[in-house]
């Protein structure tokens, strides 16, 4: 018997047949009856928007900085933005001038705006006592610019606004400066000095003595018998860390009654004190040696016979960070 091929258009069109079919069948669900059930609305998460309108989220920050308060006022309001409000600030700007803008230039705005504003200065208050961190801050939020001039002290906290210039009260300018009390770092001039003793006088050496009844631990003294007009001194390298120099001086309880002394501090060749005091005579001196190099303490015997001239709690006073920390060595000379 004769094989013929298989019929393949049969099976195309039986395949078309079908889907010619499910056509049919959508298209009278479109316009045939639906019986009970309702077609649902076609849903969007778009809402339309008219022409020239805008939604909240879609309206953007204009640059009010550097604005005068009624400027930016008419540049919001032509924008369709009411929803703003005013903060003031101290400012050496002009009064009314919008300094800061919430949201920033260009932001998309969610709620209320809120601009900040100048307005005049009040007086210098006063800082006495406060914390210099709290102090800069604020004025710096002013735009007023803050130099610290720091003061040592061994009765203030560190870091405790003691003074400002202007005054409490004075009109504020563009430039402040706060007095700051800081706790000092404390040397001592060191046990061996170099120069120089002169006839009846001992060098000068480090101990404790006795000034007009008080001890004195860590002192730099010269004893013994002299005639008037003797000096002893000892000069010591300061290496500019220093900021003062503090000591009790006078004659030691052991000199004889009716001696007297001349006392001298000399920095860098030029005397910056000086002092005569009697037996039983007794005087606390604070010298500035800032920038100062070579530190020179002189005493001089007033009257022939036993005496002994002192420093008492000779010290060295410099700022943290700046002066180095221990005792100090003499010059070699």
């Amino acid at each position: 018997m004769e094989k013929r091929p298989a019929n393949r258009g049969g099976s195309r069109f039986v395949v078309a047949a079908v889907l010619s079919a499910f056509a049919i069948a959508i298209s009278g669900c479109g316009n045939g009856d639906t019986g009970d059930r309702t077609e649902a609305e076609p849903r969007s998460s778009l809402t339309p928007v008219a022409d020239g309108a805008q939604t909240g989220s879609d309206q953007q920050m204009p640059d009010l900085v550097g604005l005068q308060e009624d400027q930016a006022i008419e540049l919001l309001e032509s924008a369709g933005i009411d929803d703003y409000d005013f903060v003031e600030l101290g400012s050496l700007n002009r009064p009314g001038e919008v300094l800061k803008q919430l949201p920033s230039a260009g932001s998309a705005i969610r709620g209320k705006v809120t601009l900040t504003v100048a307005v005049p200065l009040p007086p210098m208050p006063d800082y006495t006592g406060m914390r210099v961190g709290d102090a800069r801050s604020e004025l710096e939020a002013w735009g007023v610019s803050v130099i610290e001039e720091y003061e040592l002290t061994l009765d203030r906290p560190s870091d405790e606004v003691i003074g400002t210039t202007p005054s409490a009260g004075d009109e504020i300018g563009s430039e402040v400066v706060l007095q700051v009390a800081v706790a000092p770092v404390i040397g001592s001039l060191g046990a061996e000095a170099p120069e120089v003793a002169k006839d009846g006088f001992d060098y000068p050496r480090e101990g404790s003595i006795q000034i007009n009844g008080e001890l004195y631990e860590k002192s730099v003294y010269v004893s013994g018998w002299a005639n008037a007009g003797e000096l002893a001194y000892a000069e010591y390298n300061l290496g500019r860390d220093w900021e003062f120099f503090e000591t009790t001086v006078g004659l030691l309880d052991d000199s004889s009654f009716e001696q007297g002394g001349r006392f001298r501090i000399v920095l860098d060749g030029s005397v910056i004190w000086e002092k005569d005091l009697e037996f039983g005579q007794a005087e606390t001196v604070s010298i500035n040696v800032s920038d100062g190099l070579r530190l020179r303490l002189e005493a001089v015997s007033l009257h022939e016979g036993a005496v002994g001239l002192g420093w008492g709690d000779a010290q060295l006073l410099g700022i943290p960070g700046e002066a180095p920390v221990g005792s100090q060595s003499s010059d070699d000379g």
